[in-house]
C-alpha cells in the first residue's frame, strides 16, 4: 500500500494540483525504502529491525504534521503545531536515549505522536469549518489528509497503549501480535488509500 501510495502521489506534480502535496513523495518514499530495509535486515541479515521502525516513526509523524500546518492558514493553530513539534521531538530523543531505547519498541513515542497528529487534524477540521466560502468537500486534500491521518493514528493509539497490558505473558504477547499484525494492513488500506485521494481529487474534481 505504501508503494501504491507513492506512486498516486506523483500526480501531485501535475499542473493544477496543490504544490504543497508533493512533500507525501518526499516522505513515502523514506517509508518505502525503510520497509524494504526492515525486511532485508529481517530476513537476508536476520537481526532485530526494529530499529528501523523506532528511527522512522519520528520522520513521517514530524512530515505529516509539517505539511497539515503548511495548508492551514491560521497562524495560531500554525504556532501550536510547531510548538507541539518540538515536544514531540524531545519526547522522542529522550525515549530513545534514556527511556525504551534503540532495540526495543519505543511504543511511548509512538502513543504521543498519535495523540500529537490527533491534536494536529483536529486543528485542521477546526480551520475548515470556519471557512468563510463555500467549499466542496470532494475536492480539498486537507480534508481527505486528515481522514486518513485520523482512521490510522487513533486506532494506533489505542492499540499502542494496550501494548503493556495485554504482552504480560508469552500467550498474551503472541495473541497481542497476531491482531495487531491484522490490524495494520486493514489501518494502511484505509489510510493510504485516502492519502491516494488526496492526491487524485482537485485532478478528478476540477469545478
Amino acid at each position: 500500500m505504501e508503494l501504491l501510495a507513492f506512486v498516486f502521489s506523483l500526480f501531485t506534480f501535475l499542473p493544477g494540483n496543490e504544490k504543497t502535496l508533493r512533500w507525501f513523495s518526499v516522505i513515502l518514499c523514506i517509508i518505502c525504502l525503510a520497509e524494504f530495509l526492515a525486511i532485508y535486515w529481517l530476513v537476508y541479515i536476520n537481526k532485530n529491525n526494529v530499529f528501523i521502525y523506532n528511527f522512522l516513526e519520528p520522520i513521517f509523524t514530524l512530515g505529516y504534521a509539517w505539511i497539515i500546518r503548511i495548508f492551514i492558514k491560521n497562524t495560531r493553530y500554525r504556532s501550536w503545531i510547531g510548538n507541539l513539534s518540538a515536544v514531540y521531538f524531545l519526547v522522542f530523543c529522550i525515549n530513545m536515549s534514556i527511556g525504551q531505547g534503540l532495540r526495543n519498541w519505543d511504543t511511548y513515542t509512538i502513543l504521543v505522536g498519535a495523540c500529537f497528529i490527533l491534536a494536529t487534524v483536529c486543528l485542521a477540521f477546526i480551520e475548515i469549518s470556519n471557512y468563510s466560502y463555500q467549499v466542496s468537500l470532494q475536492r480539498v486534500p486537507l480534508f481527505w489528509i486528515s481522514c486518513a491521518m485520523l482512521v490510522y493514528f487513533f486506532p494506533s493509539a489505542v492499540f499502542t497503549a494496550s501494548y503493556e497490558v495485554f504482552t504480560i505473558s508469552p500467550e498474551f504477547a503472541k495473541a497481542y501480535g497476531s491482531a495487531y499484525g491484522f490490524s495494520q494492513k486493514i489501518l494502511n488500506a484505509f489510510h493510504y488509500g485516502l492519502l491516494s485521494y488526496s492526491f487524485l481529487c482537485k485532478l478528478i474534481f476540477r469545478v
